[in-house]
């Protein structure tokens, strides 16, 4: 039995502790099993294969608290009914080891995809299911552990178990990265080497029979671990997994080494290549295997990682300033947009802006065969006012003329303009000639009662407006320019009456 107090652990370390194992039959899980009872906890076997009541009942007979459920841990309802038959018997579950493996080995050409599916629900799916049924319980507690295996990618033969355990190191990143720290659930995976269990057996006269070659070159070759001469011996692992389980909070949302315990209290040696490098595969017989030992896999990941959250980071930054420098960008462009059609005193339409819609609505109304009325508005003796009052006055002026035309142009379709100088315009689509003269009087009424007082006193106290109406149906004129002329005649004709008045016409 493996000397706990060597790498720190004693027999309270899990003590009260209620921990579910999966694939505890054998190999890790069994003796993963074997160990949290000897440090105190209370453990909830799980395995498809009835032999884990062996397991559990060695444990009972030990001392320690165990019970066996066979499952199917790749359905919901599989794993729903083993985690509440473990609440029944023990109270809630405060860590889960997922060690179930399962493996049929096979070229990814040849193999069954049956064999695919089978192996995903017992390597990938089933510790989904379980952090579901888990995690939340633990999150509500304020503790807990979640703990994955996983192993090498790239194997010959083993295509299915690698590529679904990289999707479980994978799944466990992405789900420490979605839970805080400080929630007090630890989630993380250790990566155990290649461990001495029946399966890296079963593997080793696999390859070989594949190969051609002995089994003991296969295990060799797989037997490449930093600090052992050959296999890791499954009860340093067993005392490795127990001393996560105690000290899960320093690892959350990382994929740890399994050597980190054994290398820390100085029982093995991780450094460059250990002895065991004497134990290599016959030159006659190569046989593909990883060529990086474990620990330079490990370092050169973290690296990885580091770099791509650095690189993130720094493309958020980026993002961020392109979108706010976007948005500035933007405004500019509308506000440009805005001065290109928009007299700058009055805030009306400028008179650019008003020929480009006259001659979109005429050409919309011509097709439709409607009418439209213009509306020509002139300052009465404005030179007079300026030379008077002075250019400032003007420009004030200016500018509450155009406020009571906004305020009077109610309709999204009218549009409000200064036409030049002191004339301004109102386009008013499909509306006929006594809405227009209608409108155009409020317009006169609304700047009377402005009472802007005029200096000059040419006729009147105040500033007032002469204003000419026009309506047509535009698909009897020639073109724009005609509806404004017609308005320019019906302008001149309430000047010549005496100005301050509303003069309007209909096209015959």
């Amino acid at each position: 039995m493996f000397e706990y107090p060597s790498i720190g652990l004693s027999g309270r370390d899990l003590h009260g502790q209620v921990l579910l194992v999966t694939g505890a039959a054998r190999g890790i899980g069994a003796e993963a099993a074997r160990t949290f009872a000897r440090l105190g906890a209370s453990v909830l076997l799980a395995d498809r294969t009835a032999s884990g009541e062996e397991v559990a009942q060695q444990i009972r007979e030990q001392g320690g608290s165990a019970h066996f459920v066979q499952a199917e841990l790749g359905t919901e309802s599989g794993v729903a009914d083993l985690v509440a038959e473990g609440e029944r018997r023990f109270g809630a579950i405060d860590g889960v080891l997922n060690s179930a493996a399962r493996l049929k080995m096979d070229t990814v050409i040849d193999g069954a995809i049956d064999d695919w599916d089978q192996t995903y629900h017992a390597n990938l799916r089933a510790p989904v299911l379980l952090a579901k049924r888990t995690l939340p319980g633990m999150l509500a507690r304020g503790r807990g552990v979640f703990m994955s295996l996983i192993s090498l990618e790239g194997m010959p033969f083993m295509g299915g178990y690698c590529a679904q355990k990289m999707g479980l190191r994978s799944m466990m990143l992405s789900l420490g990265k979605e839970l805080n720290a400080a929630q007090g659930v630890s989630v993380f995976s250790v990566v155990p080497g290649s461990v001495e269990t029946p399966l890296a057996h079963e593997i080793a006269q696999e390859m070989a029979r594949r190969f051609g070659i002995p089994v003991a070159d296969v295990l060799a070759s797989l037997a490449r671990n930093p600090g052992y001469e050959g296999l890791v011996p499954v009860a340093h692992l067993g005392a490795a997994l127990a001393w996560f389980m105690a000290h899960a909070p320093q690892f959350h949302g990382q994929v740890v080494d399994g050597y980190l315990p054994l290398s820390q209290a100085g029982l093995i040696d991780v450094g460059p290549q250990s002895s065991a490098s004497s134990l290599k595969a016959s030159p006659d017989h190569p046989i593909p295997n990883p060529e990086l030992e474990l620990a330079e896999l490990l370092k050169i990941n973290r690296s990885l990682e580091n770099r791509i959250d650095e690189r993130t980071r720094e493309l958020r930054q980026l993002s961020e300033a392109l979108q706010a420098e976007s948005a500035r960008l933007r405004e500019t462009n509308e506000r440009l947009e805005q001065l290109s059609y928009e007299d700058s005193l009055t805030g009306l339409a400028n008179r650019r802006y008003f020929d480009q819609t006259l001659a979109r609505e005429f050409l919309r109304l011509g097709r439709h065969k409607s009418q439209c009325s213009l509306i020509m508005v002139d300052i009465d003796h404005f030179k007079a006012f300026n030379d008077s009052a002075g250019h400032v006055a003007g420009d004030d002026c200016l500018r509450r003329i155009g406020a009571v035309l906004r305020s009077v142009c109610m309709r999204a379709s009218d549009l409000a303009a200064r036409y030049g100088g002191e004339e301004f315009a109102v386009i008013l689509p499909e509306t006929d000639v006594e809405e227009a003269r209608l409108l155009a009087e409020r317009i006169r009424e609304g700047i009377v009662r402005l009472a802007i007082d005029h200096p000059n006193q040419l006729g009147a106290q105040f500033v007032t407006v002469s204003i000419g109406v026009a309506t047509a149906l535009v698909a009897e004129l020639v073109d724009a320019v005609a509806l404004v002329s017609l308005a320019d005649e019906q302008l001149y004709r309430a000047k010549a009456a005496g100005r301050n008045r509303v003069m309007a016409a209909t096209q015959t």
